[in-house]
């Protein structure tokens, strides 16, 4: 899933099952998936949206499924707490240096 349409061409290769629209609104019922992946923009204008995602991704996941995000380092703390919100519990917290890029790999058990 992305909202940026170009993509979908290039995603076309690898899966005819992505779509576009809003991670924090999926057209998909509860519990439809066995695992939610995401790596979201490291950029601070995407927190919002990142942490509007959440509850989201729990909400689709099977229930003892998992969620994994890879996020900028600043955006963990935030991303961690709507993850607390949403239910989830954190099964893993680990640093990465991503291409010079500090991240954090954040994997919950929904």
């Amino acid at each position: 899933m992305d909202s940026d349409r170009a993509l979908r061409f290039g995603l076309a290769e690898l899966s005819a099952c992505h779509v576009v629209g809003d991670a924090s609104a999926m057209p998909f019922a509860a519990g439809s998936f066995d695992a939610v992946a995401s790596e979201p923009p490291y950029h601070a204008s995407a927190l919002e949206a990142i942490v509007a995602s959440i509850p989201e991704a729990a909400r689709v996941v099977r229930q003892g499924r998992r969620i994994a995000f890879l996020v900028a380092s600043e955006q963990a703390a935030a991303v961690r707490s709507a993850g607390d919100q949403a239910g989830l519990r954190l099964e893993l917290e680990a640093p990465i240096n991503r291409k010079g890029t500090e991240v954090s790999c954040l994997c919950w058990v929904r």
